[in-house]
């Protein structure tokens, strides 16, 4: 694949990113999700956003989120995690709108071009790869943020039903998803 980030910079500190997978030589073939990963000092420990969630269990993906509404949510970062037994990519918030990081000092925040999904954890996503029980996983020195435009839907075909055609993330053609970010003073 050719993957290409475009960043716009405004004179304001707003940041215009931009961010396409094109299709490779290869067969299409099937992806869990295309996004940005990124890590953040440990410092950043609270989020706040407009996007589906809930009041009991805020994770949802784009065939699992009937139990979730849009609204605005406050969490600590450590809140989100879902402690599955065998440790596994988690607390997925689709829908996004608008997301802040909150630390003492600073914030970052993101604004959906128009929605995004995005997942944080106070561990890294090596640490959650390499994992294979909860005690396994280690809080870390930094917090590992995921902004997505495109998410599978539930189910592997491994012990159950695959997901539906609808939605799998196929490379057959161009991904692109947007979205800005600017950094604050608390």
């Amino acid at each position: 694949f050719t993957i290409v980030v475009k960043y716009n910079v405004h004179f304001s500190g707003l940041v215009d990113v931009e961010v396409t997978l094109n299709k490779g030589l290869v067969a299409p073939l099937e992806i869990q999700r295309f996004g940005l990963l990124t890590e953040l000092p440990v410092e950043f420990s609270e989020v706040e956003f407009y996007g589906r969630g809930s009041n009991e269990k805020m994770e949802n993906l784009s065939d699992l989120k009937d139990h979730t509404t849009l609204g605005y949510y406050k969490s600590k970062v450590s809140d989100l995690h879902e402690n599955y037994i065998m440790p596994q990519d988690n607390t997925n918030l689709l829908d996004t709108k608008y997301l802040k990081i909150k630390g003492e000092k600073y914030a970052l925040t993101i604004y959906g071009k128009p929605t995004f999904s995005f997942s944080i954890h106070d561990y890294t996503q090596d640490n959650l790869d390499k994992a294979k029980h909860i005690e396994d996983l280690q809080r870390g020195k930094t917090v590992s943020l995921s902004i997505d435009g495109f998410m599978r839907g539930t189910g592997t075909n491994t012990c159950g039903e695959d997901t539906l055609p609808k939605y799998k993330v196929l490379t057959n053609k161009p991904l692109h998803f947007s979205f800005s970010f600017v950094g604050s003073e608390e």
